[in-house]
């Protein structure tokens, strides 16, 4: 039996005439990188209950200048986001349980912060030209309220990571999907899936003549699926479409009136061609820990390939994307 049992969305922006703007990305080298743990904080080797206070570093911002800005842009500030504003990683399949931590984020060496209200904002000097800045995030001190077979299973959180300049434009931002396991080997828990959506900060003011000019594709986004699920008779999909569906081809619409539909294509980047229509990609693998995942990127190209007139103005475009059980 086939179903859908999770959808995400993705909005595109774009401008027939590029906006101005006071401050100049190219400024700025910003990474932001998840360290080699990756979102598994816990893998099931140390039992949380008796090891409250292990200290893990999961993700780290790196800046530094490309040129010297313009005075009044010298500073960026980073942003944290929290599902509701909460520390605390929630058991997958029962929302009244959960597993607190505490947050702790360190810029170069400078002592640690500890942020307690969200969202979270901390200004920062990037390095001088050729010098790199980091910004470390860590989590400790997890406090499982219960050591009982009830409260054992697979915790969730996600961390949203932002940098902005002077301006409050959005340079660079990433979505952490961050899973406590807390249970021991031979217990597998509530079964789960889970979809999660990072949307680039590229999704936004997308050059579209400058893009048509050179027939260059851009990454907006990315897609992650999660699940404990190791069953060899499973099978996944992930499936790309328009929204809403009835629009057939994927287009950008201007808000403003019912002026020519501008078409082009998406594909995931290293794995398909780009299509001007909804189409599908299996789940192929598993990940180390045995259960069915898969990450893929979304990327536009062949900007108005179907040559329509174009009228200045916003346009914009949403994806679809769903997660089929096959």
């Amino acid at each position: 039996m086939k179903f859908t049992n999770i959808i995400v969305l993705i909005m595109l922006i774009l401008i027939i005439a590029p906006l101005s703007a006071a401050s100049d990305p190219t400024w700025y080298s910003i990474s932001i990188q998840e360290l080699a743990i990756g979102g598994n904080l816990y893998n099931n080797s140390i039992d949380l209950f008796k090891f409250p206070s292990l200290n893990i570093q999961f993700a780290q911002v790196l800046t530094k200048l490309n040129a010297t800005p313009t005075p009044g842009y010298e500073n960026l500030r980073i942003e944290v986001v929290i599902p509701d504003g909460q520390m605390r990683f929630v058991l997958m399949g029962d929302p009244t349980k959960w597993v607190t931590y505490e947050l702790s984020v360190q810029h170069g060496q400078t002592p640690e912060v500890y942020p307690s209200v969200f969202p979270y904002s901390l200004t920062i000097t990037p390095g001088t030209v050729g010098t790199t800045d980091t910004t470390t995030f860590s989590m400790r001190n997890f406090s499982p309220p219960n050591s009982g077979i009830s409260w054992r299973g697979t915790y969730h959180t996600q961390l949203h990571i932002r940098v902005l300049d002077a301006d409050n434009v959005l340079l660079r931002e990433q979505i952490h999907q961050l899973y406590v396991y807390f249970r021991t080997i031979d217990t597998n828990g509530i079964p789960f899936t889970l979809l999660t959506l990072e949307r680039y900060p590229s999704s936004d003011n997308i050059n579209l003549p400058q893009m048509q000019l050179d027939q260059s594709s851009l990454a907006v986004g990315s897609v992650n699926f999660q699940s404990n699920d190791s069953s060899i008779s499973s099978s996944y999909s992930l499936r790309i479409e328009p929204y809403p569906a009835v629009l057939g081809n994927f287009t950008f619409n201007r808000s403003t009136d019912n002026g020519y539909p501008i078409s082009y294509k998406v594909h995931i980047s290293g794995r398909t061609i780009p299509a001007p229509t909804a189409f599908s990609t299996n789940v192929t693998s598993k990940g180390a820990t045995g259960y069915w995942q898969d990450t893929i990127e979304l990327a536009v190209s062949a900007m108005n390939y179907s040559t329509v007139p174009m009228n200045a103005g916003a346009y914009t475009s949403s994806l679809r994307i769903s997660l089929i059980k096959n």
